[in-house]
C-alpha cells in the first residue's frame, strides 16, 4: 500500500509539473487551438482554460520566458523523475517490493524539490496576472477541483456496488495486462505523435501537424478495435447485475461530463459577455 501512495503521489506532482509546463507552451503558441481535442493531451485542455483569463500579448511574452526559464533550470530532474517512474513500475510488475520502495523514496525527495520550484514559477506567474485574472483562476481551480472530486466519489461507489470476487478481479486485471502487452508499441507510437505534433504546431508546421494527426486518429481507431474486445472479455466476466451495474454507471459517467462541459460552456460565455 505504502509503495503504490508513493508511486501515484509522485505521478501526481510529475503530472502536474507537466501540465504546467505544456499549458503554457501550447496556449502560447497555439493560441488555445484545436488540436488534440480528443483529450490525449491535458496540458492543452488548461491551455484553454487559460485562454479564459484573456491574457494580454505582453503576458504571455512574460509567462513564456518564466516558462523556458523553469524549464531550462529543472530539464534534467523532470527527466530522471519520468526514468524513475519508469523504474517504479517495472519493479512492481515483476514483483521487486523492496526495489520500488527504494525508487519511491528517491522519486518523493526530487518530486519534493520540483513541487517547491514549481510553486514558486506559480506565484511568478500570479504576479503577472491582474487581480480580476487570479479571481477566475481561481474559481477554475476550485471548480476543477469538485468535478475531481465528485469523479472519485462516483467512481469509488461504482466499484463497492460492482462486488467483484477475487477472482474475477484476478481475470480481469490478466485481460488488462494481455491488452497493454499486445498494444504498448501503439500507445507508446500514439505518445510521441502527440509530442511531434505539439512541437510541429508550435514551430507553425500546420501541414505537418495535420498529418500527424491524421496518422494518430489510424492508430486511436486500431486502439478503439482492441479495447472493444478488451471490453466484450471483461463484460464476459460479469453477472448479469453486474452488467447493468456497469451500463448505469457508464451513462452516469456521461450525464456528469455533460453537465461538466456545460457549466464550463456558460462561464466562458459569462467571460466573453462581460469583456465587450
Amino acid at each position: 500500500m505504502k509503495i503504490m501512495k508513493t508511486m501515484f503521489g509522485m505521478k501526481n506532482v510529475a503530472l502536474a509539473l507537466t501540465l504546467l509546463l505544456a499549458t503554457t507552451g501550447t496556449l502560447l503558441a497555439q493560441g488555445g487551438g484545436k488540436d488534440h481535442k480528443r483529450g490525449g493531451d491535458k496540458g492543452q485542455r488548461i491551455g484553454k482554460a487559460l485562454e479564459g483569463l484573456e491574457l494580454t500579448d505582453a503576458q504571455k511574452a512574460q509567462i513564456e520566458q518564466l516558462r523556458n526559464e523553469f524549464k531550462a533550470e529543472n530539464e534534467g530532474i523532470l527527466a530522471e523523475m519520468k526514468e524513475l517512474r519508469e523504474q517504479m513500475r517495472t519493479q512492481l510488475q515483476s514483483g521487486d517490493k523492496d526495489g520500488a520502495e527504494k525508487t519511491g523514496e528517491l522519486m518523493k525527495a526530487k518530486g519534493a524539490t520540483l513541487k517547491e520550484k514549481a510553486q514558486e514559477l506559480q506565484q511568478d506567474i500570479n504576479m503577472i496576472l491582474t487581480d480580476e485574472q487570479r479571481a477566475k483562476a481561481a474559481e477554475m481551480k476550485r471548480n476543477a477541483k469538485e468535478h475531481r472530486v465528485e469523479t472519485r466519489e462516483r467512481r469509488e461507489e461504482f466499484r463497492a456496488e460492482m462486488d467483484l470476487t477475487e477472482d474475477q478481479k484476478g481475470e480481469i486485471e490478466a485481460i488488462r495486462k494481455d491488452f497493454k502487452a499486445e498494444n504498448e508499441g501503439t500507445i507508446e507510437k500514439m505518445k510521441d505523435l502527440r509530442e511531434q505534433m505539439r512541437e510541429q504546431a508550435k514551430s507553425g508546421d500546420k501541414e505537418g501537424a495535420a498529418k500527424t494527426r491524421e496518422e494518430m486518429k489510424k492508430l486511436r481507431e486500431e486502439l478503439k478495435d482492441e479495447r472493444k474486445e478488451m471490453q466484450q472479455e471483461i463484460g464476459a466476466l460479469l453477472t448479469d447485475e453486474q452488467k447493468a451495474t456497469l451500463k448505469e454507471h457508464k451513462e452516469d459517467v456521461k450525464e456528469h461530463r455533460d453537465e461538466h462541459k456545460e457549466k464550463r460552456g456558460k462561464g466562458r460565455a459569462k467571460r466573453g459577455k462581460r469583456s465587450k
